[in-house]
């Protein structure tokens, strides 16, 4: 007899109207969700821009680094503070910190100027957003993206509406219109959970920005939203796609995600390609019982081979680390 029950609700998601290929610069930016997707992105051989001012989580501070990509002055030393033996900035992540203050500058600047470039000719714009709630320096009202691990006393917090996220965003939308006409957006909700403030904040949280997107995409021409929220809380629903923290999704729950996200994304010749690469990084992390045998020796030639006949159809992806890897291990083979 036929089970008929259902123990899940998968989300239908259309395929969207537009379509990422390989041949499209992809810039990613927000909160560490961003990252995990970009990173899968960017194995495929994608030419990418992730996270310029590091991972951010809230909508403001977002729109910060976007409108200073569209106008790159650069930082000087009073945008930084030092604290702990490091020079930090309130609006980067801690990956920028630095001992030196000429070398956390030339890292901040660096990466804005050659961002800002790529922000100009990128085709997809990626904006993960993690939190309604926003930081400010109790001092100066600074608005702050990083809090370094400064004591709270230093800073007030207060929850945006969804009306001063769509507002902010329709201003910065205006201006990239001339800086890139072309560009397209993608927004997403994190998954990740903020309970730093308990579960009933993190639910208003997420759900001001979710309101606050989708008024957004109805309003703003070439911008669409992913649900990997949805899918997150509905679709997979289950403590099990969680790390141990019950914060992060598991590197299944990712996986399961993304998987989502390439169906309804990427045309048709990207994905075949997707799923060759993929054939191809598998083989590369094979590691079987005796490495020292002629069939694993063959093994690594025919992947070689796979990899050759793919530059071949596809020129413009770089597989020069792909190829050093198993040039290495085929060198150390005692055979």
């Amino acid at each position: 007899m036929k089970n008929s029950t259902i123990f899940r609700t998968p989300i239908d998601i259309e395929k969207m109207s537009f379509q990422i290929s390989h041949s499209d610069k992809l810039m990613f930016i927000g909160s560490c969700f961003t990252e995990n997707i970009a990173q899968k992105i960017e194995k495929l051989k994608f030419t990418c821009d992730i996270n310029p001012f590091g991972i951010i989580y809230g909508p403001l501070s977002i729109l910060f680094s976007l409108n200073r990509l569209l106008n790159p002055s650069d930082f000087v030393k009073e945008d930084l503070f030092f604290r702990n033996g490091l020079w930090n900035s309130y609006r980067h992540h801690s990956r920028f910190s630095h001992q030196d203050v000429s070398k956390t500058l030339n890292g901040i600047n660096s990466c804005l100027q050659k961002s800002s470039e790529f922000l100009k000719s990128c085709d997809f714009l990626f904006i993960t957003l993690g939190t309604a709630r926003i930081y400010n320096l109790a001092a100066s009202n600074e608005l702050v993206a990083n809090c370094h691990k400064v004591p709270a006393k230093f800073f007030t917090t207060t929850m945006l509406d969804s009306n001063e996220i769509i507002s902010e965003f329709k201003k910065f939308f205006a201006e990239l219109k001339y800086f890139n006409p072309k560009i397209k957006i993608i927004f997403t909700v994190s998954p990740i959970r903020h309970l730093k403030y308990g579960i009933q904040e993190n639910s208003l949280s997420k759900s001001t920005l979710i309101n606050a997107v989708h008024k957004i995409c109805l309003n703003t021409e070439n911008a669409v939203y992913f649900p990997a929220y949805e899918i997150m809380l509905d679709d997979l629903r289950d403590y099990r796609f969680y790390e141990q923290d019950m914060i992060h999704p598991t590197q299944t729950a990712q996986d399961y995600i993304f998987e989502l996200f390439s169906q309804i994304f990427f045309n048709d010749e990207s994905s075949e390609i997707n799923a060759e690469i993929t054939k191809i990084l598998k083989s590369i992390e094979h590691k079987p019982f005796n490495i020292n045998t002629p069939e694993y020796m063959n093994f690594l030639d025919k992947t070689l081979d796979n990899i050759k006949i793919l530059a071949n159809r596809k020129p413009s992806l770089d597989f020069l680390p792909e190829i050093e890897t198993l040039i290495k291990i085929k060198n150390r083979l005692n055979i």
